[in-house]
């Protein structure tokens, strides 16, 4: 498989982060999309399962651009991007098919280690509780990913250093109710 790595620097490649998103999603048929800044996890995706991943970027977030439905939709790690997750949450559900898929990534780590560019980060019981429920949307399978990086990562502060112990992401797959 090529390395996507031109979306994303290459740092930020990692296979085995990729390799086990790939394992919990699954094969994906059907229409995509993904909500966000082009990634290489998407591109990942689109390469192992050979499919189209339509895009809808973070900076629009204008969902009315998107058209029909959607059998599978992505929201990696840009939830704590937006001012209102219940809004943007109400938005993908509105495009989803009845049966479809929802796969978001949110990361899971205390507060002081939440990047200033991160309007909030959902604690990992309180994502169910305050956005899905009211939305009637339920949590088919979670997971919990570790990413990695190399070790000049890691020695570049204290907060890279304490990725070593908070470093973890909470996967979802996500269905109508």
């Amino acid at each position: 498989m090529n390395h996507p790595g031109y979306c994303e620097p290459e740092w930020r490649f990692d296979e085995k982060l990729f390799r086990q998103i790939a394992k919990f999603i699954g094969q994906l048929k059907g229409k995509c999309v993904d909500i966000g800044s082009i990634n290489a996890k998407c591109e990942y995706l689109k390469q192992l399962n050979n499919i189209m991943i339509e895009q809808l970027r973070v900076k629009d977030l204008n969902f009315d651009i998107l058209t029909g439905k959607y059998d599978n939709i992505f929201l990696f790690e840009t939830l704590e991007h937006v001012q209102n997750a219940l809004f943007c949450m109400y938005q993908l559900k509105r495009i989803l098919k009845p049966d479809g898929n929802l796969f978001v990534i949110i990361p899971a780590r205390p507060r002081f280690m939440w990047p200033a560019i991160h309007y909030f980060e959902i604690p990992t019981g309180h994502f169910d509780r305050w956005i899905l429920k009211p939305l009637e949307l339920k949590i088919v399978k979670r997971g919990k990913i570790y990413p990695s990086h190399t070790l000049p990562f890691y020695v570049q502060g204290f907060k890279q250093f304490m990725t070593i112990f908070f470093n973890g992401v909470d996967i979802y797959q996500i269905k109508h109710n």
